[in-house]
Parts: C-alpha cells; structure tokens; sequence
C-alpha cells in the first residue's frame, strides 16, 4: 500500500513538471546558504557531471528543490532531477525547480567540492543588479583601452572587504584610485557573469576552487575587443587576469621599422620568410610583444603563397592568411583538435604555418613534421634569450632532436625581445640635473652627489659608454606625459621594442659546433661568451648591449636600465 501511495505521488510530480512555471530566485532573496542542505550524496550519483548547471536541495522548510542555470531549467535533466528526489520520499518545493544566479550556484559547487554539507553564505542580499555589473565590466575595459593596458588583473579574497583590480601598463601593475574601493562580492559577481560569456572556457559557471580559461568579447565605443581569461586559485580566494587581444585589422601591412628594429634586424626578418623549410621562432616575457611582431611579420608573406595559422585564440586579423582558432581549454579536447588540424595543413599545400606558441611535444612533432616538408613554420616560446631558444626547443617539454637542430637549414632565425619604458624626450633630465637632484638610487636610501658620480662613472664602464649623455626621468612629468591614475608612468612616453637575433646560415661554425658538442654545452659556452671581442658568433647582439645603445641616446633611465641588466650595480655606490 506504502509503495502503491509512493508511486502515486512520484506519478504526480510528473504531470506537474509538465505544465508547472519555474521559479526563479531574485538577487534580492534574503535566503542564507548556510539554510540550504545539498543532497547528491542521498541520490548517490556523481556530482561531478550536474553541479556545475544544477543542484538537488534541501529548503529551511525541510521540503526538496532544484537549483537550476536558467538555460537548464526546462530540460528533460532537471525534470530526472526532481523525479528522483520525490522517489526518495521526499516533499516537492512549489516550484520544484528555482532558476538562481550564476554566482550563487558556483557557490554551491565550492562548498561542495570543500566536502561541506552547509554551503557559507555569500551575502546575496546585496547583490549587484546585472545592468551594473555590465557598465562596470565596460568602464574597466574602457580605462584599459584608454591607458593603453595589456591585461586587467581582478582578485578577490574572501578575508578581504575590497578587491585588489590592477593594470598592466608598460609591463608594471598599476591600480587606479577610482577601481580601488570595488567590493569582493561585487568583483565576484561581475566575474560570474563576464563568464556566462566566454566561449571555449571549463566550466558552465564561474568557479572559485579551479583554475579556468577562455575567452570574451565586448564591444567598447563601437569596437570589438577580445579578452582572454585565465584564473588562478589563490588562499582564501581567487586571481583571474583579463589580456586585451588586438582585434583591428590593420588596413595596410605595418612596418617592422615602426615596431622599432634595426635596420639590420629587418633585413634578417624579411629573409627568413623566403625559401622552402625552416623554422622562425621569437621568445620573450608575456607582454614582450612577440605575437605583434610574427603578425607583422606574417603580413608581409607576399599573396603568392599559401599562409595558414594554428592559434589560441586569435589575435589578429592576417589578411593574407588562413587562420585557424584551436578553441577549447580542456586539454585532450584541445591536444586532438590541434593534432587534426595539423594532419590536414600539409595535404592543404601551404607555404607557410604560424603555430601560436609551441607548449609541448605535439607542437614539437608538428614542428619537424612540416619543416622537413618543406615548409617555413613560425611560432613562440618562452626563453630568457634568443640561444635559449635551443634548449627550450630540446627539452623534453617540446621534444625536437637536437640533431635536427643541428642540420642546416633547419633553423633560419631565432628571436628574444623586450620592451623598457622610453623617456619622455619631452621633460626628460640631463645627467648633471639628476646629480643635483633629492632622486635616490633603486633599492637605496638618500645618498650624496658624490656617491651617485661613483655610481654613473661604474655604469658607463660596466656599458662602455659617458655617462654625461644619459638622461634620466623626471617624477614630475610634463603636460605631454602626464597621468593623473599612474604615477610610475609620468615622465615615461610609450615603449622601445629592444631585440637581439641570431641568423644560424650568417655564422659558419653555428652548425658544425651544434653537431660535434652536446646542446645544452655549447649553448652555455656561446651564452658566456656573447656580444665580447672572442665571441663566434658574429652578428649576434644580446638585449643587453642593444639596449646600452639606447642608453647612451638618451632614450632609457638608466636606473631602469641597472634594474633590468646589472642589478649587481644598484649596490655600487
């Protein structure tokens, strides 16, 4: 009779779910999480797949519901959910599924990771309204684009009020007063929604407990511009950063000059795109503008050949070229839409490949594959020189042969660049106005005019140079550099592109040495010796020395500098 009446109800649910209205529970609900019991472990079935679109709950009032996405709540999956829950026995919430916010369903799923039976509140009696959150997430984008920042840094933590929101301008972090005082729950919930929009993201909803990437776009003064998260869980919190992708198509191919290479340097870019076969690969820091320059240098491959690229994501438009988004962060989804893709460019008769950044053995392999194809591939690592490129490339992260490194023609150009803060040409200070100046040296405390003579007079022998030509910045700035939300920034005008190259077909012991020596020696042996009198590679110009010659025109603080190449001297005075 018991199971008779228990079939009956169940029977009855589901005629109701059939015609009922979903609920859906207002921002302004004053209902605690700490009131809400999670109930996967009394269905016994793995959360792990549901969680992150519903959850199966128990009300203060003892009766069961499901919380649900909105895009959710009327599929058959939430109606199994309910139908479950009523053959255990259980009393149906009316509705018995309740449309909730993105944020507060990740909270849900943190507590439930964390193994907590009662979820901590995340005081949504407050929260946002979605029309603010979207004018917030604009006026960031906005200031960035304004100022001129590659990424937007927001972090949260539950133990602080305020979230701590920087951008990067000029390879510094920077925090504008005006984002200072952004609640944590207001930057949490402006998370939860900008990821309602990212494509290719892990996740259907924001998740405080994992890290998470994909990417956005926002369409800002009637422009669109592309961002790609990536988040990082950090104690008692999370740290997710936003890098503003370039998506301007550039009318006319940009010239590698204005991007700030020696004319030499341009020379040798231009030549590794001719021939048949050979790989062309720029390193740097994030930020170092390397994806800038191999676009740049991509658009000047001439329409009679066949480009194609492999990116992650895009960011830019190549006019001249097929490219080819690898979407999708989980990585054996990405690994075999990459392998794929590969499989299919040399049947494609392309010319040239861009690989967008070469991160393992998949990338190696494709590397090898097409070069000995005949192909030129180019791509990017990261490597703290152009001859560290060598082992990168060697190591057991990315796989290439060494003795594939070592044939010739092989490797046509190898690429490290950086970019330093140039001085303002318009404020910036003699050196004999600095030595007479209350400025102190990196890392020092007041110290006389004599001490900074010993210093300049160690630096200008340590670079070759006179230091009576330096100049260096003003903190007060001028009208032309002012910045009234960055001060680091004043006295400083844009940023000089510093690069050093290494051509292996313009040095005739490059290949032989490779092909007689272990790898990693001879690397560490040319490393030592380069850009000094003894050294065989010719031509070859580490950053350092390039960036002297700025030093000496004036262009760059040599403080900066010190703290970038000879940290060693902010001591010597």
């Amino acid at each position: 009779m018991r199971r008779a009446l228990g079939d009956a109800t169940v029977l009855k649910v589901g005629e109701n779910l059939m015609n009922e209205t979903v609920g859906v529970l207002s921002v302004q609900t004053g209902l605690s999480l700490e009131a809400v019991e999670l109930l996967f472990d009394r269905l016994h079935i793995d959360d792990e797949q549901i969680a992150s679109r519903m959850c199966p709950v128990r009300l203060p009032d003892g009766k069961a519901q499901v919380w649900v996405l909105a895009e959710h709540a009327y599929g058959d999956q939430a109606r199994a959910l309910v139908l479950a829950l009523a053959q255990l026995g259980m009393i149906i919430a009316s509705p018995s599924r309740q449309i909730v916010p993105p944020a507060r369903l990740g909270e849900l799923n943190r507590s439930l990771r964390r193994g907590k039976s009662n979820p901590l509140s995340m005081g949504m009696t407050a929260s946002t309204p979605k029309h603010v959150l979207i004018s917030l997430l604009d006026d960031l984008i906005g200031w960035a684009l304004k100022s001129d920042a590659s990424d937007i840094h927001l972090t949260i933590r539950h133990t602080q009020a305020c979230a701590d929101v920087a951008f990067t301008i000029n390879g510094c972090c920077v925090r504008p007063m005006q984002f200072s005082q952004l609640s944590t729950q207001v930057v949490h919930e402006l998370l939860a929604v900008s990821w309602m929009t990212v494509q290719g993201g892990n996740g259907a909803v924001f998740d405080l407990t994992c890290e998470q990437q994909g990417r956005f776009e926002r369409l800002i003064a009637g422009e669109s511009v592309g961002l790609r998260w990536a988040s990082i869980v950090v104690q008692n919190g999370v740290s997710v950063c936003w890098r503003l992708l370039n998506r301007i198509c550039w009318q006319q191919p940009p010239s590698l000059d204005a991007l700030g290479y020696e004319r030499e340097q341009y020379a040798r870019l231009l030549r590794a795109t001719h021939g048949h076969g050979g790989l062309v690969v720029f390193a740097g820091l994030v930020g170092s503008g390397k994806s800038t320059s191999l676009a740049a240098l991509m658009k000047l491959i001439p329409p009679t050949r066949k480009v194609i690229t492999l990116e992650d994501p895009v960011e830019y438009v190549i006019d001249n070229a097929l490219q080819c988004p690898v979407a999708g962060f989980e990585q054996q989804a990405a690994s075999d839409q990459l392998a794929s893709k590969l499989k299919t460019i040399k049947r494609s008769a392309a010319h040239d490949v861009l690989i967008g950044e070469l991160r393992d053995r998949l990338g190696g392999q494709a590397v090898v594959d097409l070069v000995l194809a005949g192909t030129n591939v180019y791509s990017t690592v990261h490597a703290s020189s152009a001859l560290q490129i060598l082992t990168r490339l060697s190591s057991a992260l990315i796989g290439v042969p060494e003795s594939l490194l070592a044939m010739p023609g092989f490797v046509k150009l190898l690429v490290y660049q950086i970019l330093l803060k140039q001085l303002c040409p318009n404020c910036a200070r003699e050196s004999r106005q600095w030595l007479e100046s209350d400025d102190d040296l990196p890392g020092q405390c007041a110290i006389s005019t004599q001490d900074k003579r010993i210093w300049l007079e160690a630096l200008a022998r340590a670079t070759g140079g006179n230091w009576q030509s330096w100049r260096f910045r003003d903190p007060a700035g001028c009208s032309e550099c002012q910045n009234p939300d960055d001060a680091q920034s004043v006295g400083y005008r844009s940023r000089l592109l510093i690069a050093e190259m290494l051509e292996p077909a313009t040095i005739a012991t490059f290949y032989p040495a490779l092909a007689t020596e272990a790898l990693g020696r001879q690397v560490a042996r040319w490393q030592i010796d380069a850009g000094s009198a003894d050294s065989v590679l010719s031509g070859y110009q580490p950053v350092a020395q390039v960036a002297a010659g700025h030093l000496h025109a004036g262009r760059i603080d040599p403080r900066d500098y010190v703290c970038r190449f000879a940290p060693a001297l902010q001591e010597a005075a």
